[in-house]
């Protein structure tokens, strides 16, 4: 996969998750989150808030880092299993199973109309 397949496939997958991501529910996960890291921040010499930010920024990073694969195998994995023929491969004249960045331009500008 590309630059620009990798970075349209994670607009992708920001622009789905965007719909939860706005919920009340996730509002208030994150400011429990947030709250427990700043009470813990309290008590640490600024040397081991340096380190907790570190730590935090490594931990942040992976995760997203393993999202993003996530979906990308969860979507690959829908476009290739989930029907025999793909249908927008047909749209973009390519093989019955392509993927690349027109089509994933597409499917990331339709998302963004529907949930953006």
């Amino acid at each position: 996969m590309t630059g620009i397949e990798t970075i349209l496939l994670r607009e992708l997958c920001d622009i789905s998750m965007r719909p939860y991501s706005e919920t009340e529910q996730n509002a208030d996960e994150q400011d429990a989150i947030i709250d427990k890291i700043f009470k813990l921040r309290e008590t640490l010499s600024p040397e081991q808030k340096q380190l907790l930010n570190l730590l935090l920024d490594n931990i942040n990073n992976d995760d997203s880092r393993y999202s993003y694969e996530a979906f990308k195998r969860g979507f690959l994995f829908g476009m290739v299993f989930g029907k025999r023929e793909n249908p927008m491969a047909q749209w973009f004249g390519q093989e019955k199973q392509g993927l690349d960045h027109k089509m994933l331009w597409f499917l990331t500008e339709k998302m963004s109309k529907k949930w953006g």
